[in-house]
């Protein structure tokens, strides 16, 4: 007897199509931005982006000393593939293609968003004739919608700096972690260890991202239950970050490690003590808040003076600081409820961990850094947290969607959003014209006035060598460090001609420190280097006395 075969129809799994419709939507949203901001023409494209890149390709470890000052020692790999893009496609395509990379954040804060209201009750707003059932779905699309419109978004669109790059696996994480909190413990434990694996690649790629895992982390001990659970959690979690770091950064801390005896080299060197820059752990201090007063502020900073923790331009922005209120607000509420005997809801593990979370990561950036684009994850979750304590004040759903959706378009209308160091759009990514210089290809570039210039070192002979007599690396090498060592050695043997690469109101000072070494610049004899990126730049012939 021969049975007749069923047809089984295909059935796919729920939401796939509509996430996949958002995905599409914030990857073609960004790429358009991305086009339309023009091209990026950021200081640390300038400095070492493209440089280290060219650098790592073309090995020029023996030929050129610090040309990207201190930078010249961070992880190149997401450089690497910047520069593949750039020497490959048009800047016009490698910024929409890159617009299309970083439209994945905004999907993922969609993603988190709908994993953490899952059980929201559904419920409808109206306005007039205008009605909308609102779903987790709808006010994922809210969240995510919130987190495109800011500062740090707009700014970072279609950029190198990376920080909305490695913010990709970062946020990939806290999905994995949300996800885990409702899973059994089996389950629980994988979903955390591909968290740990996510975090991990970003560390390996820049150690900023250091304030995601560490508050993460202890928002994940605090919330999960039981002590043992707890132990295992973090030990998973923290395996994989060690597994992601190795994978994306291993190659890197191997080679600083074997060259410098610093896998993290120069930072950190308090710990390390590698011989070739003092034994200090360098950071930016710039932006840090002057007193505890002073940071409490911050947020409300952002409303009207960007200059506090971001100087290269200005926005104003809303979202930390109606945060920072309703915070408030809600503590109060808790203090009034508990002396009238009234009890607090119970929230889902997702909304204490995001809280926690939150709050523990904006400290560890206040503290530590305060630089605003190190905030972009934060600004593009901020209304995460807003909603979750929106809903704790008021009880309603729909008065609470209400306020949400009023905040993000106050947000939205009331900020103004930086977009720094852009330029129209070149034919090549890194321009510039000069004359053909007498013996170019066997001379000695020196790259002066801490400028960021090393991105164009690729157009010159290959043979030429740049090197820096100051830089922001020098405040932390010795006399006698092998930096210092190498560059007095060129100075004294190279048989070649030097050139002086720098800006005309800088002279007065590099003549000073090369007349110390017994060079001189000829003052007479300059050209013109003519480029889109550093418009002031001239190229000086410079002589031994």
């Amino acid at each position: 007897m021969i049975k007749k075969l069923q047809k089984r129809s295909l059935s796919l799994p729920p939401g796939l199509l509509p996430s996949s419709g958002v995905l599409i939507l914030y990857m073609l949203i960004a790429a358009v931005s991305s086009v339309l901001f023009t091209q990026d023409n950021n200081w640390d494209l300038r400095n070492y982006h493209f440089y280290n890149a060219f650098a790592y390709f073309n090995d020029r470890s023996g030929l050129d000393i610090l040309a990207a000052q201190l930078q010249s020692f961070f992880n190149p790999i997401l450089d690497n593939f910047l520069y593949v893009l750039i020497v490959n496609f048009r800047p016009i395509t490698v910024g929409a293609i890159l617009g299309m990379i970083h439209g994945l954040n905004y999907f993922l804060v969609f993603k988190i968003t709908e994993a953490s209201f899952s059980r929201i009750e559904s419920h409808s707003l109206a306005f007039r004739s205008f009605s909308l059932q609102i779903t987790s779905f709808k006010l994922a699309l809210l969240v995510s919608f919130a987190a495109f419109v800011a500062p740090a978004s707009f700014n970072l669109l279609g950029t190198s700096y990376h920080d909305n790059f490695v913010s990709i696996p970062l946020l990939l994480s806290i999905f994995f972690i949300i996800k885990a909190l409702d899973a059994q413990e089996n389950r629980l434990l994988l979903l955390l260890f591909l968290g740990g694996i996510a975090a991990g690649i970003s560390f390996g790629i820049k150690m900023t991202s250091l304030i995601i895992i560490l508050a993460s982390t202890v928002a994940m001990f605090i919330v999960l239950p039981k002590l043992w659970t707890k132990l295992q959690g973090v030990a998973i979690y923290g395996g994989g970050i060690i597994t992601g770091a190795l994978f994306s950064g291993g190659f890197w801390y191997w080679r600083m490690w074997e060259t410098y005896g610093n896998p993290i080299f120069p930072f950190f060197n308090n710990i390390f003590k590698a011989p070739d820059v003092f034994n200090v752990a360098i950071r930016d201090a710039r932006y840090l808040p002057t007193s505890f007063i002073d940071g409490l502020l911050y947020p409300f900073y952002f409303m009207y003076n960007s200059a506090y923790t971001y100087g290269q331009g200005s926005f104003s922005d809303l979202r930390f600081a109606i945060l920072f209120v309703i915070i408030i607000v809600w503590g109060l509420k808790i203090i009034f409820d508990r002396t009238k005997g009234v009890k607090q809801p119970t929230l889902s593990k997702e909304f204490p961990f995001l809280l926690i979370f939150f709050s523990t990561a904006y400290v560890i950036w206040l503290v530590q850094f305060s630089i605003y684009r190190y905030l972009f994850m934060l600004e593009a979750l901020a209304f995460l947290p807003i909603t979750i304590l929106v809903y704790q004040l008021f009880p309603s759903k729909k008065i609470g969607t209400t306020f949400i959706v009023g905040f993000i378009i106050l947000t939205a209308l009331y900020g103004s959003f930086p977009r720094h160091h852009r330029i129209p759009w070149q034919e090549n990514y890194i321009n510039a014209s000069f004359p053909a210089l007498e013996g170019l290809d066997s001379s000695v570039v020196i790259l002066g006035g801490k400028r960021p210039t090393a991105c164009f070192a690729p157009l010159f002979p290959p043979t030429t060598k740049f090197m820096r007599l100051s830089s922001n690396m020098h405040h932390y090498i010795s006399a006698n460090s092998r930096f210092s060592q190498q560059i007095f050695d060129l100075l004294a043997s190279h048989q070649g001609n030097f050139y002086l690469l720098s800006w005309g109101n800088f002279i007065p000072q590099e003549q000073r420190m090369f007349q110390a070494l017994d060079f001189e610049i000829d003052t007479r004899r300059s050209w013109r280097f003519n480029n889109p990126h550093e418009p002031r730049l001239q190229i000086w012939k410079v002589n031994r006395k």
